[in-house]
């Protein structure tokens, strides 16, 4: 704890406090307890065994000291956060592991994550990695998946009350809005919205017997104290430790040599371990511009002109570089010109993505009713603005006949 807090020291981290905790058995730690903690500065974080559970940090049941926790925590305007996987494997058969091991704070603004390392060690709690950071994470969140039933969407449009057919201005707007609201309310309708699945690394069968092994004779030994199984269980970790070292070594290596035979899976390897584009202050970068930039700057700053031997030289091919670049290139033969309209036929027209969330996809399922219906509005438009333009063009020839007159 003393080496930490020398490396929050040296390295300018904006905690004040970084505290150990542990609750024993017969702890009666109050409130005020916690808040005395809390109040020793603006950041504070204390981390250790507190004895409490609660469904709130991942624990399997609720005690009374953990109630009492997330009472104070929502009285005194604390966080309290504990890793997804248990922290303590009792000795007893009869117990379930479960996670007591938790981070309490206050005035952190940065993001904390929890780790548990692999079950390797000898104690019945298992060693928790606290990671602070003041940005944001580096990995992109799971975004939850979509799926879009086309025939309930089908079905949905036609049982929709046919739309009039507009007369003019407002009604063409009114006729818009409500073509627009159908089509959205049956997209909602159809689709249906499930959080991706999280594939666990599975170990091998031989890993999780060794494992459980290692776990058996851990309990044996805090039974009986023995000095020989002590012995044996420090072998049997060892093992243990190695087994999982040479499993890692030859996952990688395997996925190196998948990943080399295929191009998708080279290029989702690559994007594994670089992560995300991100900005200086670590957002996220989503925008083409943006991204454009970032490998720009990377470009200049990473290819910058050695020093030159001879300044005067270099600064002369300089000069040269720039005046044969101001020259007209001669034409060897006819220009080629090529206008925006002949670019428009070319291009694959498509439907613009706006903010009414409504797909091209979509609109390929539209049944001909409603096709008919998303026709007639702009032909209407077109029809009534080619008459509203007869009639001012009317107007204003009546009017300079008459002052003409």
């Amino acid at each position: 704890m003393a080496y930490l807090r020398q490396v929050v020291k040296t390295q300018s981290i904006d905690i004040a406090l970084i505290n150990e905790t542990h609750c024993g058995p017969r702890d009666t730690s109050t409130a005020t307890d916690v808040k005395t903690i809390l109040d020793a500065g603006e950041a504070v974080l204390t981390a250790g065994d507190w004895k409490a559970k609660d469904p709130h940090w991942n624990a399997t049941k609720t005690s009374p000291r953990g109630t009492q926790l997330l009472h104070d925590a929502d009285a005194l305007a604390f966080e309290v956060i504990g890793p997804d996987v248990p922290t303590h494997y009792p000795d007893q058969t009869a117990w379930v592991p479960d996670t007591i091991d938790l981070v309490v704070y206050r005035g952190f603004p940065g993001r904390i994550a929890l780790d548990v390392l692999v079950d390797e060690f000898l104690s019945d709690h298992q060693m928790v990695v606290a990671e602070l950071s003041d940005s944001t994470p580096s990995t992109t969140p799971t975004q939850p998946r979509r799926t879009i039933d086309w025939s309930v969407f089908q079905t949905t449009l036609d049982a929709a009350p046919s739309l009039p057919t507009p007369s003019n201005a407002q009604e063409i707007d009114d006729t818009a809005v409500k073509l627009t609201s159908l089509i959205q309310n049956a997209l909602t309708a159809a689709t249906t919205t499930e959080n991706p699945k999280i594939i666990e690394d599975r170990l091998p069968g031989r890993l999780m017997k060794l494992i459980a092994e290692k776990r058996t004779l851990r309990r044996q030994w805090q039974a009986s104290r023995c000095p020989r199984q002590k012995a044996d269980l420090n072998c049997l970790a060892l093992k243990v430790r190695r087994a999982l070292e040479d499993h890692a070594k030859t996952s990688w290596e395997t996925t190196v040599d998948d990943a080399t035979t295929d191009w998708v899976r080279l290029h989702r390897l690559c994007r594994s371990l670089n992560g995300p584009l991100k900005h200086h202050d670590g957002s996220y970068i989503y925008s083409a511009s943006s991204r454009a930039e970032l490998f720009a700057d990377h470009l200049e700053t990473q290819f910058q002109p050695n020093p030159a031997k001879d300044p005067m030289r270099a600064r002369r091919i300089e000069t040269a570089a720039e005046d044969l670049m101001r020259q007209r290139i001669p034409a060897e033969e006819d220009p080629i010109y090529i206008s925006p309209s002949a670019v428009f036929r070319a291009a694959r027209l498509q439907r613009a993505p706006g903010p009414d969330g409504i797909p091209n996809l979509a609109l390929r399922h539209l049944s001909k009713r409603m096709l008919a219906s998303n026709g007639r509005v702009p032909r209407h438009g077109k029809g009534l603005r080619q008459s509203l333009a007869r009639r001012v063009t009317r107007e204003s020839e009546d009017s300079g006949t008459t002052t003409e007159a």
